[in-house]
């Protein structure tokens, strides 16, 4: 019976993602169905759901996505990550915009949010001369990249709290990752030598910046300048204004090592305070609230419950056993199985949830670096398959807008993942050769 409910755990949420169920009722059904199957008497089953969901763990894993969730609704409501990126139009080439703006979005968890680079993509494009299956696969590749390395990324955070390890030193294994991932795509998909690029950068419109009244710099399209010096000094002290609340909650969570959540609780108040000078007025709550993705609250506590009655169930250590009952099992596995799991699913948070409970016991008594390496090929695994995911939203979401289909695309960008692909092998091999 057992067995029966872990695996029927595993299809209920393959299917529920695939029919776009959201993400909280996806791991509520999950959760359901392992708890109704693990033969527990239900003192004990209420017992266990409720130390979960009062876990610290859970708790500060709720609570940072929440504060993510506020603070990018705060900086997206103020229009500041729309003028940071404005700002980069005339402080960097095109094609260094084309990069960095699907990033800089991308750090963002904004509802939408392939649908709000697409269009700065779309220009800066234009001016090299992109097509539009480009435009699209370079609005993709870039927005993704800082999975690896943003310390505000749920993902992050989530496999962060599942397996004990710090954020930061989850990033010192996987910033690789993004480096090559962004390297080869500005490669393959933005170098001047590209023959998609066919027009040089020279061709790009003038973007002044001109003092406002209140002293700030503004942007102003299309005005000549002789000065292009003073312009792009003035347009770094632009994007220093609006991107101070996320680099100082940046700054003072490493600083200060003070968790994350009161470190974007920080930003976000920097970011109404700069709001209401330059606008006096502060963002509406209820619209805040209503624009913070709060589903994805709810869905970290039944994620953790899940997570607990996995580790209760009495098939785990059979499973766990059979994991890592060969030293080159668990490394393959660590590739095979989140590969084929987010494929379906769709999602790298649904994905972690699922299989890190799974996976860990296994790892338990292995070296610390062979346990990191671990992770970290589940971790690449499952955004790959979360990428090339025929139902990734970001994926669809950024082919509507530039009317191109999805093959098309995945024919352009696939060079790109050939660097995130040999490392997931690397940490794997060393996996294998060290369990």
């Amino acid at each position: 019976m057992h067995y029966v409910g872990l695996a029927l755990s595993f299809f209920v949420i393959m299917y529920l993602s695939a029919k776009r169920r959201s993400f909280s009722q996806t791991m509520f059904v999950a959760a359901l169905v392992v708890a109704v199957t693990s033969t527990l008497p239900p003192a004990k089953v209420a017992d266990i759901a409720i130390a979960a969901v009062i876990d610290r763990s859970t708790l500060e894993l709720a609570g940072t996505v929440f504060a993510i969730g506020v603070f990018a609704a705060i900086m997206n409501h103020l229009n500041f990550l729309e003028k940071m990126s404005s700002s980069l139009q005339t402080a960097f080439s095109a094609r260094t915009v084309s990069a960095f703006v699907p990033a800089l979005i991308g750090a963002m968890p904004v509802m939408g949010g392939a649908q709000v680079s697409a269009p700065l993509v779309d220009k800066t494009g234009d001016k090299l001369g992109l097509d539009r299956v480009t435009k699209a696969a370079a609005n993709i590749i870039f927005r993704h990249g800082m999975f690896f390395l943003f310390p505000f990324s749920p993902s992050l955070i989530l496999l962060s709290k599942m397996t004990g390890i710090a954020v930061w030193t989850l990033i010192s294994r996987l910033w690789p990752a993004s480096v090559l991932l962004w390297g080869i795509g500005y490669a393959v998909l933005l170098s001047p030598g590209n023959p998609k690029t066919r027009r040089s950068d020279a061709l790009s419109r003038a973007v002044a910046v001109e003092p406002s009244g209140d002293g700030m710099p503004e942007l102003v399209e299309n005005v000549e300048t002789p000065f292009p010096s003073r312009l792009k000094l003035e347009a770094f002290r632009t994007f220093l204004f609006y991107g101070s609340p996320l680099i100082v909650a940046l700054g003072i969570s490493l600083a200060l090592q003070i968790p994350l959540w009161a470190s974007l609780l920080v930003g976000s108040l920097l970011a109404c305070g700069l709001g209401y000078w330059k606008t006096r007025s502060i963002p509406p709550l209820q619209e805040i609230l209503r624009n913070s993705n709060l589903s994805q609250v709810p869905a970290m506590f039944w994620i953790m419950v899940f997570r607990a009655f996995i580790l209760e169930s009495p098939a785990l250590p059979a499973l766990t056993g059979s994991i890592g009952g060969n030293v080159g099992r668990i490394g393959a596995l660590a590739v095979a199985v989140p590969l084929a799991f987010g494929f379906v699913s769709a999602s790298q948070t649904t994905s972690l949830g699922v299989l890190i409970p799974v996976f860990m016991p296994a790892l338990e008594g292995a070296p610390a670096g062979v346990k990191l390496s671990a992770i970290s090929a589940i971790y690449i695994s499952s955004f790959l398959s979360y990428l090339v995911s025929p139902l990734h939203l970001c994926q669809i979401l950024t082919c509507q807008f530039f009317d191109v289909s999805e093959i098309d695309v995945y024919k352009r960008y696939w060079p790109t993942l050939v660097g995130p692909v040999l490392l997931m092998v690397l940490y794997a091999v060393h996996v294998a050769m060290g369990s």
